[in-house]
């Protein structure tokens, strides 16, 4: 029992005979391509070393081999080595197509992984320039990646305003279950002058545990001793994706007004708490009081 004897095609023309073992050697090793047009005895036409050479080495040998067909004897070599070599370049370009489908695909995901990993961060930007807009200076600023702090001062009125950000969806996969979706706490706050008296309101607030856990739209009130400023805040839960689209774009208009009104209510709760029969308050922004 041995290996079958093949020709393969060197330079255009027939070179043999090899003994199949060696050949699948050399294939193996890189010596010779898959595509390289190979023939044994017995058939009708080239075919490549692909599908000759991984053959079982262990035939029966049949006797020498007469030699391959060749050009002169109808045209055989030519003819199959061409449709090897078209079969080959179609193969190529559908392999070559198949890989640009991927890339293609992986940009796709590619944005889609970065979109919601950083959305929550333009959101914040969008934010400070909505803010900055309605003459609001920044006067803090913290990340750390997830959570996001921002608080600002209306220089007309000295009201402080702040943002607490926490990007619940970080991930495409959650993004597309849930939609971009972001934790925000928003606080309005202004100077007391009868601060103490405030302050004794809200620690029996606590006490008597009219404060609870806050859910979306509750509104809790908190001060800062220090600066003798008290606070109402709310939280709330948005779609980033719902101010920011899949381009990067901002509708800074939606943004804006849905601040106006949330500020708006936190500042008519607690001057209708806190300062009854004060005076409508400034305007955050023309059009909103």
């Amino acid at each position: 029992m041995s290996s079958r004897t093949l020709w393969i095609v060197v330079d255009g023309k027939p070179d043999g005979p090899h003994d199949e073992a060696a050949l699948a050697r050399r294939l193996a090793a890189g010596e010779l391509h898959p595509d390289t047009g190979a023939w044994h005895e017995g058939l009708e036409a080239w075919t490549t070393l692909a599908q000759l050479a991984p053959a079982s080495t262990a035939l029966a040998a049949q006797g020498a081999p007469h030699g391959p067909p060749l050009g002169a004897a109808g045209g055989l070599l030519e003819d199959s080595v061409a449709v090897v070599s078209t079969t080959s370049s179609r193969d190529g370009e559908a392999l070559e197509a198949a890989f640009a489908g991927l890339v293609k695909k992986s940009w796709k995901h590619f944005d889609q992984s970065l979109f919601a990993g950083k959305v929550d961060e333009v959101l914040l930007g969008a934010l400070i320039t909505v803010m900055v807009e309605r003459g609001s200076a920044l006067i803090d600023l913290t990340s750390d990646g997830q959570n996001h702090y921002a608080r600002f001062e209306r220089l007309a009125d000295k009201s402080r305003v702040f943002f607490r950000l926490t990007h619940l969806t970080p991930n495409p996969v959650a993004a597309k279950v849930q939609g971009h979706l972001v934790s925000v706490v928003v606080g309005y706050g202004e100077f007391i002058d009868s601060f103490a008296t405030v302050w004794s309101a809200i620690k029996a607030e606590y006490r008597s545990g009219l404060i609870q856990t806050p859910e979306p739209g509750t509104i809790t009130v908190d001060a800062d001793m220090n600066t003798r400023y008290v606070f109402v805040q709310v939280d709330l839960y948005w779609n980033a994706g719902d101010y920011v689209n899949d381009a990067w774009r901002i509708d800074y208009e939606k943004l804006g007004a849905d601040m106006d009104s949330v500020v708006h209510v936190l500042r008519k709760y607690l001057r209708g708490r806190f300062r009854p029969g004060l005076d409508a308050a400034p305007q955050l922004t023309k059009g909103v009081s």
